[in-house]
């Protein structure tokens, strides 16, 4: 896997039944748990049904990324009405390769082409996750207030579409 990645080369694709097995694995990722409103282990049988669900519901987009065909993340959006929040998850050999800030704006490119009423994209951050802090800004997401989410102190960030 080179050190260099070359950004044109990711590519998002709607999820699909297939990619029921690798969102688990990388929902149930340590750092993953931890950065989650929901940091409790994932038991296998909960997340095919909530997969199940999600596949048909039109309120819900996953975009699976891939470079050169290899697993890379995920860009998710939860949708209410004109609003959406964004949520995205690298798997462990990809991170640190700055693929944040690319997955968070093919992804909006990808979700705004196919659902043109969201006018509004939410970012819910936990406090201490710096390095989430940092490619929403950078990727050009405002920061509106501090919040409470679940118990965790956090951050929300808006993107006006």
């Amino acid at each position: 896997m080179p050190s260099e990645l070359k950004e044109d080369k990711i590519q998002l694709r709607e999820f699909t039944a297939d990619d029921v097995k690798r969102v688990f694995e990388l929902a149930n990722d340590k750092f993953t748990r931890e950065n989650s409103y929901s940091s409790d282990e994932i038991v296998y049988e909960d997340h095919v049904q909530w997969f199940s669900e999600k596949l048909n519901d039109e309120n819900f987009i996953l975009f699976i990324a891939e470079y050169n065909n290899e697993f890379v993340g995920q860009v998710k959006f939860d949708i209410d009405g004109n609003e959406a929040t964004i949520g995205i998850s690298i798997t462990p050999d990809f991170r640190g390769r700055k693929l944040g800030s690319v997955l968070i704006n093919k992804g909006i490119g990808k979700f705004t082409q196919i659902k043109s009423q969201v006018k509004i994209i939410n970012a819910f951050i936990k406090k201490d996750n710096i390095p989430s802090t940092k490619i929403f800004e950078r990727t050009g997401f405002s920061y509106l207030e501090d919040t409470v989410i679940k118990g965790a102190p956090s951050y929300k960030y808006i993107f006006n579409v």
